[in-house]
């Protein structure tokens, strides 16, 4: 940002009684970031809903907070209210307000979303709606396909980056679900629209899964004897064996295991609901090499470490994205689609393609549906460019 809207920012903060500490970091957080277009609420809402979304999956969870706060606090100083009280201001009152607040609570009380990506969300759908819905009170849901939200991006969205297209097609096509979840009838092509924003770029489907190849370098990735190694790869094999997301990784405890009856009992998840899943005679091995011979025997319940310094502190999220990370980059394997989720992505995707019917492959990966399961997977574990 410019030199002139961070020093207006840096007297505001000091008007507000900020700490000189806090200052110095939200300006640091704010310094290098683009200019925004506009300083009026809905140009600068969206530009920090833009940037934020973009930007999430690439920062610290601690620089990420930082600057979602220094942007908070910049949208205060801009626009004399907060974020929060901004949206709820501006709430939809129209023909599409049922709809839409149908949508809003499946999205808090049912998928569990935050309140500023559900209303989020809501800015989007509406956008679409207006666009392509002139009345919905005789809309034929089944009629709107994937091309009708491929045409509504051509013509109202070409000029947003990538990662902003891929906000609205996430909202667009969670509607669609939540309509199909109400049992409306809606076109099934609907819920097989890409939502990685490289797709976006570069107009084709590109893939979300490991090759073969890759999967084989990674699983005979070497790694050392001592405690880091060991931590690390049986990090690796709670992925590939259980499909796990990157929190329930971060967050096993040694309770969680009944090594009697070889299972795992995820505990904490994003869906809210526990589940129970077999321990492999692979995944077991490695456990226990690790367990017996790298485990710290202070570290309390949790079953992960944070690092050689930290050795009786748990592993945190960004520990697990981490270490899967070095593991990528010392194989050579790169792209966009690399990371933990596609670890997730390519279990789930071979478990279906081996034969696994789709409501258990949705059971092992914790989805709260098989639409989501079956928008998640890739069919025939063939990347396709």
């Amino acid at each position: 940002m410019n030199t002139k809207i961070l020093s207006a920012f840096r007297e505001f903060m000091g008007s507000q009684n900020y700490s000189p500490s806090t200052i110095r970091q939200y300006i640091k957080s704010l310094d290098g970031l683009p200019n925004p277009t506009g300083y009026e609420p809905l140009i600068l809402l969206r530009y920090i809903d833009d940037y934020l979304s973009a930007n999430q999956p690439v920062l610290t969870k601690y620089t990420y907070k930082n600057v979602r706060a220094a942007l908070n606090a910049l949208f205060f100083m801009c626009c004399g209210i907060s974020i929060r009280a901004f949206r709820k201001s501006h709430s939809v009152t129209d023909q599409y307000s049922s709809v839409l607040n149908s949508y809003k609570d499946y999205c808090i009380s049912f998928l569990h979303l935050t309140e500023p990506v559900t209303l989020a969300a809501i800015r989007e759908v509406h956008k679409f709606l207006v666009a392509m819905v002139p009345d919905i009170s005789c809309v034929d849901w089944s009629s709107i396909t994937a091309n009708t939200i491929t045409e509504y991006i051509s013509q109202n969205l070409s000029q947003l980056s990538p990662s902003s297209i891929g906000v609205s097609v996430t909202a667009i096509r969670r509607l669609f679900r939540f309509l199909y979840f109400c049992d409306v009838k809606i076109h099934q092509s609907i819920l097989t629209l890409p939502l990685a924003t490289p797709v976006w770029s570069k107009n084709g489907c590109l893939p979300t899964v490991l090759s073969d190849e890759e999967i084989s370098r990674i699983t005979k990735h070497y790694f050392a004897s001592d405690s880091i190694g060991l931590r690390d790869k049986a990090v690796l094999y709670c992925f590939l064996e259980l499909g796990l997301r990157c929190s329930e990784v971060a967050k096993l405890e040694l309770a969680d295991f009944n090594w009697h009856n070889a299972t795992v009992t995820i505990q904490k998840t994003k869906s809210h609901t526990k589940r129970i899943l077999p321990i492999s005679s692979k995944l077991g091995k490695v456990l226990e090499n690790y367990i017996l011979k790298g485990r710290p025997y202070n570290l309390n319940g949790s079953l992960f470490f944070k690092s050689k310094q930290y050795p009786t502190k748990p592993a945190t999220v960004e520990t697990i994205r981490n270490i899967i990370r070095r593991i990528f980059k010392c194989e050579n394997i790169s792209g966009w689609h690399v990371g933990t989720h596609a670890l997730r992505r390519t279990v789930g995707s071979r478990l279906y393609n081996t034969g696994v019917d789709l409501k258990t492959v949705s059971d092992i990966l914790g989805h709260t549906s098989v639409n989501t399961t079956n928008a998640f997977l890739s069919y025939d574990f063939v990347s396709k460019c």
